[in-house]
């Protein structure tokens, strides 16, 4: 089973987003969002916020300037992208995500995220930047 989100419902959980994290934004001053879903509402919440969006994160950085990151994706599904980050940088970052599949084994003592919305049934989710039959659009991205 699918769900498609439209940009009208994109829209209002970034807003519902916002109004979860503005209380806490002195205690960032960046924001990133994961490549490729999280770059949409990671920007939008960023022109929200007044925070600059940033294009990575650099290995090295100190843990005072990570915690002044929070980390902004569409969907936290099985946890694999913010157990990668927090390993990689060997820093348990914040997140911030539109929805959350409940139905999978990670908690909120492993990870700290606010969400918007709880994909409860584990509906595939399929947002309006997505095809229509659930499959990404094909990646155009290169390295350099």
């Amino acid at each position: 089973m699918k769900k498609f989100i439209t940009w009208k419902e994109v829209d209002n959980l970034v807003n519902l987003l916002y109004k979860y994290v503005y209380p806490y934004k002195k205690n960032y001053k960046y924001i990133y969002g994961v490549s490729r879903g999280g770059l949409i509402p990671a920007v939008m919440l960023s022109h929200k916020l007044g925070l600059p969006l940033v294009k990575s994160i650099t290995k090295g950085l100190s843990k005072d300037r990570m915690s002044q990151i929070l980390i902004v994706d569409d969907i936290i599904d099985k946890g694999s992208v913010m157990r990668l980050l927090n390993t990689k940088f060997k820093y348990n970052f914040n997140y911030a995500t539109l929805f959350v599949n409940m139905t999978n084994k990670f908690s909120k003592e492993e990870f700290k995220y606010i969400t918007t919305a709880k994909n409860s049934e584990n509906k595939w989710i399929v947002f309006p930047w997505e095809k229509k039959n659930g499959k990404t659009k094909k990646d155009n991205t290169e390295a350099i």
